[in-house]
Protein backbone atom coordinates (compact mmCIF):
# COMPACT_ATOMS: atom_id res chain seq x y z
CA UNK A 1 0.00 0.00 0.00
CA UNK A 2 1.70 3.24 -1.00
CA UNK A 3 1.61 6.36 1.96
CA UNK A 4 2.13 9.52 1.79
CA UNK A 5 5.34 11.11 0.83
CA UNK A 6 6.59 14.31 2.51
CA UNK A 7 4.64 16.06 -0.20
CA UNK A 8 1.72 14.94 -1.56
CA UNK A 9 -0.82 12.42 -2.64
CA UNK A 10 -1.89 9.30 -1.54
CA UNK A 11 -3.72 6.26 -0.59
CA UNK A 12 -5.91 5.63 2.81
CA UNK A 13 -3.70 6.04 6.34
CA UNK A 14 -3.89 3.40 8.39
CA UNK A 15 -4.35 3.35 11.91
CA UNK A 16 -3.85 0.12 14.00
CA UNK A 17 -4.57 -0.54 17.54
CA UNK A 18 -4.86 -3.43 20.02
CA UNK A 19 -8.60 -4.35 21.62
CA UNK A 20 -9.14 -3.37 24.98
CA UNK A 21 -8.60 -0.15 26.82
CA UNK A 22 -6.06 1.08 24.45
CA UNK A 23 -8.71 1.29 21.33
CA UNK A 24 -11.08 3.53 23.23
CA UNK A 25 -8.46 6.03 23.04
CA UNK A 26 -9.44 6.53 19.42
CA UNK A 27 -12.92 5.94 19.80
CA UNK A 28 -13.92 9.29 18.79
CA UNK A 29 -12.22 9.84 15.86
CA UNK A 30 -13.32 6.05 14.49
CA UNK A 31 -16.76 7.62 15.46
CA UNK A 32 -16.32 10.34 12.91
CA UNK A 33 -14.81 9.15 10.67
CA UNK A 34 -11.77 11.60 11.20
CA UNK A 35 -9.25 11.98 8.72
CA UNK A 36 -5.93 12.96 9.50
CA UNK A 37 -4.22 15.29 7.30
CA UNK A 38 -7.00 15.35 5.35
CA UNK A 39 -6.74 11.99 3.67
CA UNK A 40 -8.78 8.66 4.29
CA UNK A 41 -8.29 6.91 6.69
CA UNK A 42 -8.61 3.32 8.21
CA UNK A 43 -9.18 2.58 11.62
CA UNK A 44 -8.64 -1.02 12.73
CA UNK A 45 -8.77 -2.70 16.05
CA UNK A 46 -6.37 -6.05 15.92
CA UNK A 47 -5.30 -8.28 18.73
CA UNK A 48 -2.73 -7.38 21.65
CA UNK A 49 -0.72 -10.19 19.67
CA UNK A 50 -0.59 -9.18 16.23
CA UNK A 51 -0.05 -5.37 16.80
CA UNK A 52 3.93 -5.09 16.94
CA UNK A 53 4.10 -6.53 13.52
CA UNK A 54 1.96 -3.60 11.79
CA UNK A 55 4.60 -1.77 13.01
CA UNK A 56 7.78 -3.81 12.44
CA UNK A 57 6.33 -4.05 8.82
CA UNK A 58 5.88 -0.54 8.35
CA UNK A 59 1.96 -1.39 7.59
CA UNK A 60 0.69 1.24 10.10
CA UNK A 61 0.96 4.68 9.47
CA UNK A 62 0.28 5.31 12.75
CA UNK A 63 -0.33 2.75 15.95
CA UNK A 64 -1.04 2.30 19.54
CA UNK A 65 1.67 0.06 21.20
CA UNK A 66 1.91 -0.73 24.66
CA UNK A 67 5.02 1.13 25.54
CA UNK A 68 7.85 -1.36 26.31
CA UNK A 69 6.95 -2.17 23.10
CA UNK A 70 7.47 0.90 21.10
CA UNK A 71 10.59 1.30 22.95
CA UNK A 72 12.10 -1.54 20.83
CA UNK A 73 10.29 -0.41 16.87
CA UNK A 74 10.26 3.31 17.28
CA UNK A 75 13.62 5.22 15.75
CA UNK A 76 14.53 5.13 12.36
CA UNK A 77 11.21 5.19 11.09
CA UNK A 78 8.58 5.75 14.15
CA UNK A 79 8.57 8.66 16.84
CA UNK A 80 6.25 8.17 19.81
CA UNK A 81 4.03 11.50 19.33
CA UNK A 82 1.48 10.79 22.83
CA UNK A 83 1.02 8.57 25.95
CA UNK A 84 -2.84 6.96 25.47
CA UNK A 85 -3.81 5.08 28.39
CA UNK A 86 -1.99 5.31 31.77
CA UNK A 87 -2.66 1.69 33.35
CA UNK A 88 -6.00 -0.26 33.73
CA UNK A 89 -4.86 -2.75 36.34
CA UNK A 90 -6.97 -3.40 39.40
CA UNK A 91 -6.39 -5.96 42.38
CA UNK A 92 -9.69 -7.78 42.56
CA UNK A 93 -10.46 -10.67 45.38
CA UNK A 94 -14.10 -11.94 47.70
CA UNK A 95 -12.32 -10.38 50.67
CA UNK A 96 -9.16 -7.97 51.89
CA UNK A 97 -9.19 -4.35 51.85
CA UNK A 98 -5.66 -3.80 50.39
CA UNK A 99 -2.35 -5.43 49.04
CA UNK A 100 -0.74 -6.26 52.57
CA UNK A 101 -4.43 -8.75 53.20
CA UNK A 102 -2.59 -10.19 50.30
CA UNK A 103 0.61 -10.98 51.88
CA UNK A 104 1.44 -15.14 52.78
CA UNK A 105 -1.09 -15.72 49.99
CA UNK A 106 -0.88 -16.33 45.85
CA UNK A 107 -1.66 -13.66 43.53
CA UNK A 108 -2.88 -14.32 40.31
CA UNK A 109 -1.61 -12.54 37.61
CA UNK A 110 -2.28 -11.97 33.48
CA UNK A 111 0.48 -12.18 31.36
CA UNK A 112 2.68 -12.70 34.49
CA UNK A 113 6.09 -12.83 32.23
CA UNK A 114 4.93 -9.62 29.98
CA UNK A 115 4.12 -5.59 31.19
CA UNK A 116 1.03 -6.45 33.94
CA UNK A 117 3.12 -9.24 35.55
CA UNK A 118 6.49 -6.60 35.37
CA UNK A 119 4.44 -3.67 36.86
CA UNK A 120 2.81 -5.66 39.48
CA UNK A 121 6.74 -6.60 40.28
CA UNK A 122 7.57 -3.16 40.10
CA UNK A 123 4.61 -1.98 42.77
CA UNK A 124 5.85 -4.89 44.93
CA UNK A 125 9.43 -3.81 44.77
CA UNK A 126 8.18 -0.03 45.74
CA UNK A 127 6.12 -0.88 48.42
CA UNK A 128 8.73 -3.37 49.82
CA UNK A 129 6.65 -6.02 49.81
CA UNK A 130 8.65 -9.82 49.14
CA UNK A 131 7.26 -12.00 46.44
CA UNK A 132 8.03 -15.16 44.31
CA UNK A 133 7.00 -16.96 41.68
CA UNK A 134 8.26 -20.48 43.46
CA UNK A 135 8.50 -21.06 47.69
CA UNK A 136 5.42 -19.76 49.53
CA UNK A 137 5.90 -18.00 52.56
CA UNK A 138 3.50 -16.01 55.53
CA UNK A 139 5.90 -13.04 54.47
CA UNK A 140 5.72 -12.95 50.88
CA UNK A 141 3.32 -12.74 48.17
CA UNK A 142 3.68 -15.62 45.80
CA UNK A 143 2.84 -14.54 41.75
CA UNK A 144 1.34 -16.73 39.79
CA UNK A 145 0.77 -16.67 36.02
CA UNK A 146 -3.01 -17.15 34.36
CA UNK A 147 -5.55 -16.26 32.20
CA UNK A 148 -8.47 -14.14 32.66
CA UNK A 149 -10.54 -17.28 32.28
CA UNK A 150 -8.34 -19.53 34.63
CA UNK A 151 -8.89 -16.83 37.17
CA UNK A 152 -12.37 -16.51 36.90
CA UNK A 153 -12.86 -19.92 36.75
CA UNK A 154 -10.49 -19.72 39.90
CA UNK A 155 -12.41 -17.33 42.07
CA UNK A 156 -15.89 -19.66 41.02
CA UNK A 157 -14.47 -23.06 42.45
CA UNK A 158 -12.64 -21.30 45.45
CA UNK A 159 -9.21 -21.95 44.19
CA UNK A 160 -8.21 -18.38 43.65
CA UNK A 161 -8.16 -15.27 46.29
CA UNK A 162 -6.64 -12.87 45.03
CA UNK A 163 -5.48 -12.12 41.59
CA UNK A 164 -4.42 -8.86 38.92
CA UNK A 165 -6.51 -8.90 36.22
CA UNK A 166 -7.04 -5.55 33.40
CA UNK A 167 -10.18 -3.58 32.20
CA UNK A 168 -12.19 -4.78 30.17
CA UNK A 169 -11.61 -8.47 31.67
CA UNK A 170 -12.56 -6.54 35.29
CA UNK A 171 -15.63 -5.80 34.70
CA UNK A 172 -16.86 -9.48 33.18
CA UNK A 173 -15.68 -10.68 36.56
CA UNK A 174 -17.32 -8.38 38.68
CA UNK A 175 -20.61 -9.30 36.43
CA UNK A 176 -19.74 -12.86 36.66
CA UNK A 177 -17.99 -13.55 40.06
CA UNK A 178 -20.69 -13.32 43.01
CA UNK A 179 -19.04 -11.21 46.04
CA UNK A 180 -15.70 -10.41 44.02
CA UNK A 181 -14.54 -6.75 44.39
CA UNK A 182 -12.16 -4.05 43.27
CA UNK A 183 -9.52 -4.16 46.14
CA UNK A 184 -6.93 -1.65 44.83
CA UNK A 185 -5.66 -0.03 41.81
CA UNK A 186 -2.15 -0.86 40.78
CA UNK A 187 -1.94 2.39 39.43
CA UNK A 188 -2.57 3.85 42.25
CA UNK A 189 0.08 2.01 44.19
CA UNK A 190 2.67 2.31 41.54
CA UNK A 191 1.64 5.75 40.30
CA UNK A 192 -0.09 6.43 36.64
CA UNK A 193 2.33 4.60 34.48
CA UNK A 194 2.48 5.09 30.56
CA UNK A 195 0.60 1.92 29.75
CA UNK A 196 0.22 2.99 25.92
CA UNK A 197 1.74 5.02 22.87
CA UNK A 198 0.41 6.71 19.60
CA UNK A 199 3.40 5.99 17.28
CA UNK A 200 3.69 7.62 14.18
CA UNK A 201 5.48 7.13 11.33
CA UNK A 202 8.30 9.48 10.34
CA UNK A 203 7.57 11.90 6.93
CA UNK A 204 4.50 11.16 6.10
CA UNK A 205 2.37 14.36 7.68
CA UNK A 206 2.76 18.26 7.86
CA UNK A 207 3.37 19.58 11.80
CA UNK A 208 0.03 21.29 11.49
CA UNK A 209 -1.70 17.80 10.68
CA UNK A 210 -0.35 16.11 13.11
CA UNK A 211 -1.16 19.32 16.03
CA UNK A 212 -4.89 19.20 14.16
CA UNK A 213 -4.27 15.26 15.22
CA UNK A 214 -3.37 15.80 18.92
CA UNK A 215 -6.19 18.83 19.08
CA UNK A 216 -8.91 16.10 18.26
CA UNK A 217 -7.52 13.22 20.56
CA UNK A 218 -7.60 15.58 23.38
CA UNK A 219 -11.47 15.39 23.05
CA UNK A 220 -11.95 11.79 23.25
CA UNK A 221 -12.84 11.59 26.68
CA UNK A 222 -15.48 13.89 26.15
CA UNK A 223 -16.35 11.76 23.59
CA UNK A 224 -16.63 8.61 25.72
CA UNK A 225 -18.34 10.22 28.92
CA UNK A 226 -21.07 11.46 26.92
CA UNK A 227 -21.60 8.51 24.33
CA UNK A 228 -21.43 5.46 26.45
CA UNK A 229 -24.05 4.12 24.27
CA UNK A 230 -22.14 4.24 21.54
CA UNK A 231 -18.84 3.28 22.14
CA UNK A 232 -19.62 -0.63 21.49
CA UNK A 233 -21.13 -0.30 18.04
CA UNK A 234 -17.90 1.87 17.36
CA UNK A 235 -15.66 -0.62 18.40
CA UNK A 236 -17.24 -3.46 16.59
CA UNK A 237 -17.39 -1.50 13.51
CA UNK A 238 -13.93 -1.36 12.97
CA UNK A 239 -12.74 -5.10 14.47
CA UNK A 240 -10.49 -6.78 12.13
CA UNK A 241 -11.99 -9.54 10.71
CA UNK A 242 -11.63 -12.51 13.05
CA UNK A 243 -10.96 -10.57 15.84
CA UNK A 244 -13.56 -10.98 19.05
CA UNK A 245 -13.43 -7.83 20.80
CA UNK A 246 -13.10 -8.01 24.82
CA UNK A 247 -15.78 -5.54 25.48
CA UNK A 248 -19.51 -6.73 26.34
CA UNK A 249 -22.25 -4.14 25.08
CA UNK A 250 -24.04 -4.27 28.52
CA UNK A 251 -20.86 -3.96 30.41
CA UNK A 252 -19.51 -0.64 29.41
CA UNK A 253 -20.72 2.07 31.57
CA UNK A 254 -19.03 4.91 33.62
CA UNK A 255 -16.82 2.55 36.13
CA UNK A 256 -15.41 0.49 33.41
CA UNK A 257 -14.40 3.99 31.11
CA UNK A 258 -13.00 5.54 34.21
CA UNK A 259 -11.23 1.93 35.25
CA UNK A 260 -9.44 1.93 31.54
CA UNK A 261 -7.59 5.32 32.58
CA UNK A 262 -7.57 7.05 28.75
CA UNK A 263 -5.35 9.67 29.84
CA UNK A 264 -4.01 11.25 26.48
CA UNK A 265 -0.65 13.68 26.97
CA UNK A 266 1.84 14.68 25.02
CA UNK A 267 5.11 12.12 24.78
CA UNK A 268 7.62 14.40 24.83
CA UNK A 269 6.03 16.47 27.82
CA UNK A 270 5.89 13.16 29.63
CA UNK A 271 9.66 12.26 28.70
CA UNK A 272 10.92 11.81 31.90
CA UNK A 273 8.14 9.81 33.02
CA UNK A 274 7.75 7.28 30.31
CA UNK A 275 11.79 7.03 30.56
CA UNK A 276 11.68 6.22 34.43
CA UNK A 277 9.03 4.12 33.36
CA UNK A 278 11.02 2.15 30.73
CA UNK A 279 14.44 1.95 32.99
CA UNK A 280 12.23 0.12 35.77
CA UNK A 281 11.27 -2.34 33.58
CA UNK A 282 14.24 -3.10 32.53
CA UNK A 283 15.68 -3.42 35.89
CA UNK A 284 13.65 -6.54 36.52
CA UNK A 285 13.51 -7.78 32.90
CA UNK A 286 16.36 -6.54 30.45
CA UNK A 287 15.21 -7.59 27.54
CA UNK A 288 11.38 -6.39 28.43
CA UNK A 289 12.33 -2.45 26.58
CA UNK A 290 14.93 -0.42 25.17
CA UNK A 291 16.57 2.61 26.64
CA UNK A 292 14.60 5.57 24.43
CA UNK A 293 16.60 8.24 22.90
CA UNK A 294 15.15 11.90 22.50
CA UNK A 295 14.93 11.67 18.96
CA UNK A 296 12.06 9.08 19.64
CA UNK A 297 9.98 11.56 20.92
CA UNK A 298 7.65 13.69 18.82
CA UNK A 299 8.49 17.33 18.69
CA UNK A 300 6.40 20.47 17.35
CA UNK A 301 8.62 22.34 15.56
Amino acid sequence: MSILCGCGQSSSIVVYMPDGAPSLSLVSLMAQGYKIGGHNTDYTIVSSEQIGGFVASKQADLAVLPTNLASKLCGDDYQILSVMTTGNLYLVGKQGSSINDVIGHNLSVINLNNVPGLTVKLMLNELGIPYSEGQQSESNIKLVGATANEIIGGFMSGKIEFAVVAEPAVSMMLYKVNGLQVIDSIQRLVGNYPQSVLVIKKGIFKNKDVQELYNELLENETYLQNNLDNVYNVITAHLQKGVVTSFKEDLINEDLIMRCNVNISLAIEEKDTINNYISNLINISSNSANVLTDEVYYEFK
